[in-house]
């Protein structure tokens, strides 16, 4: 997603010149870097997005294994 993005821009670079206007920054480079930092913010975001999935995910894993051990060492015991 992130090449893409600088792809896109690199393709079409009056896009900067539109969100500047938009925004009221009088710059390009400025409004670029402001779309950068959005950008990464955005991917930030979904990292973090991402590794909570994952950690519940790892989490139901880690209860079953558990729960089916314990099972085990009840069935042995009896």
């Amino acid at each position: 997603f992130f090449w893409w993005f600088f792809g896109f821009i690199g393709a079409y670079p009056q896009i900067i010149e539109i969100f500047a206007k938009f925004t009221w920054i009088q710059d390009s480079v400025k409004a670029f870097f402001m779309l950068m930092i959005m950008l990464l913010i955005f991917v930030i975001l979904h990292m973090i997005m991402m590794i909570e999935r994952l950690d519940r995910d790892l989490t139901k894993v880690i209860r079953k294994i558990s729960l089916d051990e314990a099972e085990k060492n009840l069935e042995n015991k009896n």
